[in-house]
């Protein structure tokens, strides 16, 4: 081994009798500039150190209860001040927008929703699902210190106080979730991933947290009584649980580790002053891993929230109310309005396309009862289709063939278009407002028309939603950015088709227009083509109905109308034959849909087309099915972190392409998910991975993920996303929770807590598809067009799989990155070894190397595509005294681009040559010296302590459980005073015991292993709490004496992981638990409260 926001502009008021109008549209856009909608979820920002704009929206299957929108206002109150506290005076919550469905009776204070949609709400409220339960959790795909997607509340955690109250006070419960919604922030609680002991450089044994000042016990969860230590290790069992103290605690960080505890305020910091909150470097957390070991608040401080002094910290004098302002917005009737460009640059098969592709959209994709309305535009705009409501299929067949009238003029002119739409939305429902105008240009605009920025103010006035779809890459650039703006600024989103585009993949982009708006009913696409025909030929195809879908399947064909098409027929998986009647082809259309009674059979379906002309032109197929009764379908919603890149900042700025598949609520791991990207007649594929690597955050819980890096210039890049079980290798990934009685407290009491199991149930064959929309490139350098633009990724999952003692061996895993983030493959791999973590994360390249001859296993020249697992076995250097390594990698390309740091993992190393057997530790594992350095041990010396040590800890056994006997015999004490923080009464807790015990017995009771269960322990006897014997405790988070009832009044929680280890499962068998917060400790469950009593 060798060394070494700025607010819209207002319009100048031409016409008094506009004066009023314009007031109210100004007060409302101070709403609209801080609620951009940004890769689909609303942008609040952060001004003068409060947030604007935030959504909160129930779903619209929740019954009406107007309870919820009380306890929303309640706890997000909460929130703000306990934001408010955290970031010491620097920021909290202004104002909050509330969606309510539709179907809830309308309140007089409600206001009609315009820019507000479920599908971009930042906080949903719906139903429990079989993962989280009423847990709350954060859907969160990003890397560190990305936005998350959404936070998740059910009903019965706002309205259940019982639910609620397991994980303490809810202001500081729902800004640990915050944290990862808004900053970017993870777990510093083990995790299903994590470790919930380590070794520090000391070599004592430390509970994983943050910060170290947090104080407590030990137990194991299984028995209740004191932990076994591994002297190999010197770590506990893998049953071993801390349990910190939750009245004594001096300890005010961090929220992203114990947000329960009464003295925890705020976030672990990298202040060596402040001990209290310093950050815990070496814990072998979420956070470290994602976060390069940096802590909270310096991830917070680098957040656009906070950078550069952003929204400093406002002085102790200014008095600032921390409570936020509420307004209800109320879900309405979807009224679209299609504004074509016909203009002469949209001539010939641009335009034949988007006929096609609209086509399908009023056919199938809009909802019954919705409302449409189509107008055109060139040099002027006209009405093409009156504003209707879709009430059967012959209103949306003359609905379409009104699309036929469209004729190519002279001139473009955008603003006429937008205008007539606002105009045909007012002549038909009194206001445009909450009105939806998809334009569909190819943004060629003429010089001398009306422009599109003449026509803005008065489009914010009124209310709309504009949706954008640019067709070619030869779009005017300017233009397009301007159009995309307009997309943002109006709450809508923005596509781009290029002139190859399919039919299909457009179809695809209106369908998205739906389905964004809580529309589209439940339909899936299960197939999107164009076939090629031939002249006076047949082409044949075929498509798979899997078992979780088959009700309202049909088939939708469409062609050019001037092609004789003939003879389509469909064969079902067991060979019957269906055949349409000749009245059911539309041929003024080009169109033809063929509807499968009752539920289609599974298995594989084939369908025949014979063109009888001759020419040779292509026909779009597509498939659509619903779910079948009582089974929930398989879904893919994909989607892109962004929709602009600018070489400029690169490399910070990257692009992500997700793909999110389920089964309901359920994840779909293991399938075989493809991105498919196009530009300039260029066609990318990319692999998207649900490994935990590279861009993929969180592993196995079926979100896939890649980087895209494949860039060939400046324009538009748009992505498609197909999933499908081609390697039979898919399975859902649920949930099945069992009971099991154990003892649960050092007392010796019985408890009853659910065990979550994971199953994973085989998929059979199936194929999803979807559009996730399109991003720009702009600034790209000309001769950069075949270059590498990124290092290789940082490396997140470094681990150490095994440390033999024997022969001074330790085994490192992790997942191969790229030459380019995470594509490609990386040249060599430069591993580093140290004695601190200090000396890795800022002396790297001066630590000691890992050289090849140092390995007997592995190579450091890397072989391995991203993605794969790298395995390297790595020879220690013999020595007569313990030691305590730190690692860490580097991944290098081969022009010598140089990867970031990986997360550091440690390895202890004992001199031992006999290792003794394991022993029970009764009161700490402190069998080493606390305030000496590992390594310094002699081994006879060592073989003696831990002999003197055995026999102390044998003799101190006995004597405890002598005194737990006569104890026993005793009577409890009297009651005495209710603990302040208990909020449930006797009576409740008595008849939440009845329902929960059958909840549990029926299996009804569904919870992810990795929510910890915990129970409170105090010193009365009152019914719900039972008297614990009492210990000290040291700030290593080990107890340092055996029970005794003498030592202090601490209050005690004990955190209990209601399932297996994850290292006894496979790594993808277990739920992720980095979204969910840990359980209040002062919660005591009715199963615990029954043990209690009849223990008392």
């Amino acid at each position: 081994m060798s060394s070494s926001n700025m607010p819209y502009s207002n319009t100048s008021i031409i016409q008094l009798r506009r004066i009023f109008k314009l007031i109210t549209a100004l007060m409302l856009l101070t709403f609209i500039s801080y609620s951009k909608v940004e890769a689909g979820r609303v942008n609040v920002q952060l001004t003068n150190n409060s947030y604007s704009g935030l959504l909160i929206a129930i779903g619209k299957n929740i019954p009406e209860n107007y309870g919820l929108v009380t306890r929303i206002q309640e706890y997000f109150t909460q929130l703000s001040h306990a934001m408010w506290i955290a970031t010491k005076r620097r920021a909290f919550i202004r104002n909050i927008r509330i969606l309510v469905p539709s179907t809830w009776s309308r309140n007089s204070t409600n206001q009609t929703a315009r820019l507000e949609l479920f599908a971009s709400a930042n906080v949903i409220v719906d139903q429990s699902n079989e993962q989280y339960g009423n847990n709350p959790y954060v859907k969160q795909m990003g890397n560190c210190g990305d936005p998350g997607e959404y936070m998740h509340i059910t009903p019965d955690y706002l309205l259940d106080q019982r639910v609620t109250q397991k994980y303490g006070a809810t202001g500081k419960t729902l800004l640990y979730h915050w944290g990862k919604l808004r900053w970017g922030l993870f777990p510093e609680h083990p995790t299903a991933e994590d470790k919930d002991y380590y070794l520090d450089m000391s070599g004592t044994a430390q509970a994983t947290r943050c910060s170290k000042e947090v104080t407590g016990l030990n137990i194991n969860r299984l028995t209740g009584g004191s932990c076994i230590v591994d002297p190999r290790t010197r770590l506990p069992e893998l049953e071993c649980v801390f349990v910190p103290g939750m009245m004594s605690q001096t300890a005010n960080a961090s929220m992203m580790c114990y947000q329960f505890i009464n003295s925890v305020e705020t976030f672990c910091d990298n202040d060596p002053s402040d001990v209290q909150s310093y950050h815990n470097v070496e814990a072998p957390n979420k956070h470290n891993r994602m976060c390069q070991s940096r802590s909270v608040w310096e991830v917070m401080r680098d957040h656009d929230d906070f950078k550069d002094g952003k929204n400093p910290r406002v002085p102790m004098n200014v008095d600032i109310n921390a409570t936020p302002q509420f307004e209800l917005v109320q879900d309405g009737e979807r009224r679209y309005i299609l504004v074509v460009d016909a203009s002469g640059s949209m001539k010939g098969q641009k335009l034949t396309n988007l006929k096609k592709a609209a086509t399908e959209f009023i056919m199938t994709t809009i909802d019954e009862g919705s409302y449409l309305g189509i107008v055109g535009f060139a040099k002027e705009a006209f009405v093409i289709q009156p504003l209707t409501q879709i009430t059967s299929q012959e209103v949306r067949r003359n609905a379409a063939r009104s699309l036929l009238n469209i004729t190519t003029g002279s001139f473009t002119s955008m603003g006429a278009g937008l205008e007539k739409g606002v105009e045909l939305l007012t002549k038909a429902a009194g206001s445009p407002e909450g009105g939806i105008l998809i334009l569909l240009s190819d943004g060629a605009e003429t010089k001398n028309e009306l422009k599109v920025e003449a026509v803005t103010p008065q489009l914010k006035q009124d209310g709309v939603i504009i949706d954008t779809i640019l067709f070619t890459n030869k779009a005017d650039e300017k233009l397009t950015e301007k159009l995309i703006n307009l997309a943002e600024d109006f709450g809508g989103l923005s596509f781009f088709a290029a002139e190859t585009l399919t039919v299909v993949a457009l179809t695809d982009i209106f369908t998205t227009v739906v389905t964004e708006r809580g529309g589209g009913g439940n339909s899936i696409q299960l197939l999107g083509e164009s076939i090629g025909l031939t002249p006076s030929g047949t082409a044949n195809g075929t498509v798979y109905v899997d078992s979780t879908i088959g009700q309202k399947t049909s088939f939708l064909f469409s062609w050019d109308s001037t092609t004789a098409i003939s003879g389509v027929h469909l064969t079902s998986p067991s060979g019957s034959r269906i055949v349409p009647d000749t009245a059911d082809y539309d041929h003024e259309l080009g169109y033809l849909k063929i509807d499968i009674p009752g539920t289609a059979e599974i298995g594989q379906w084939t369908f025949s087309v014979t063109n009888n002309g001759s020419e040779a032109p292509l026909m779009e197929v597509r498939v659509v099915s619903t779910a079948r009764a009582g089974i929930q379908p398989i879904k893919l919603r994909p989607s892109i972190n962004q929709k602009e890149l600018n070489f400029l900042d690169l490399p910070e700025k990257k692009v992500i392409i997700y793909a999110e598949l389920s089964q309901g609520n359920l994840p779909v791991v293991g399938a075989y998910v493809i991105a498919t990207v196009e530009t300039n007649n260029t066609q990318f594929t990319v692999q998207l991975r649900d490994n935990g690597a590279g861009a993929d955050t969180t592993r196995g819980d079926g979100v896939y993920s890649s980087f895209f890096v494949s860039f060939v210039g400046n324009g538009r890049y748009s992505v498609r996303v197909s999933a499908n079980n081609a390697n039979n290798t898919a399975t859902v990934k649920s949930y099945l929770t069992s009971t099991q009685t154990r003892l649960t407290a050092r007392s010796g009491f019985a408890g009853r807590e659910p065990i979550v199991e994971v199953k994973h149930t085989a998929l059979g064959e199936f194929r999803r598809t979807g559009s996730a929309g399109f991003f720009s490139v702009s600034n790209q350098p000309f001769d950069s067009t075949s270059g590498d633009f990124y290092s290789p990724f940082r490396i997140i999952d470094l681990r150490v799989t095994s440390q033999v003692y024997a022969n001074g061996s330790v085994t490192l895993m992790w997942t191969a990155p790229g030459d380019e983030l995470d594509q490609g493959s990386v040249s060599t791999y430069d591993i580093r070894m140290a004695r601190t973590f200090e000396e890795l994360l800022s002396k790297f390249n001066q630590t000691t190397k890992v050289d090849e001859d140092d390995l007997t296993f592995g190579s450091l020249i890397a072989k391995s595509v991203a993605g794969s697992t790298e395995v390297v076995v790595v020879k220690m250097p013999r020595s007569s005294t313990d030691h305590m390594f730190v690692f860490a990698v580097k991944a290098v390309d081969d022009e010598g681009k140089r990867g970031g740091i990986s997360n550091i993992v440690s390895a202890y190393l004992t001199a031992l040559t006999t290792i003794p057997p394991a022993t029970t530790s009764t009161d700490s594992f402190l069998t080493t010296k606390s305030d000496s350095v590992i390594g310094e041990n002699d081994t006879t010396m060592t073989i003696i302590i831990v002999i003197a040590v055995g026999g102390a800890l044998v003799f101190i056994i006995i004597v405890i459980i002598i005194a737990i006997t006569l104890k026993r015999r005793r009577k409890p004490e009297p009651p005495m005073s209710t603990p302040v923080e208990t909020q449930i009464s006797d009576t409740e807790h008595l008849e939440y015991l009845s329902k929960y015990t059958e909840e549990y017995e029926s299996g009804e009771v569904i919870q992810p292993w990795s929510i910890y269960q915990t129970t409170r322990f105090h010193k009365d006897g009152r019914s719900g709490h039972v008297k614990l014997p009492q210990a000290t405790s040291n700030k290593n988070g080990i107890n340092s004496g055996r029970p005794n009832v003498h030592n202090n009044n601490e209050t005690y929680s004990q955190v209990v992981p209601p399932g297996v280890s994850h290292e006894r499962l496979p790594r993808d068998s277990v739920s992720s638990s980095e979204n969910e917060a840990y359980i209040n400790p002062a919660y005591v469950s009715p199963e615990e409260l029954r043990s209690q009593n009849q223990h008392l």
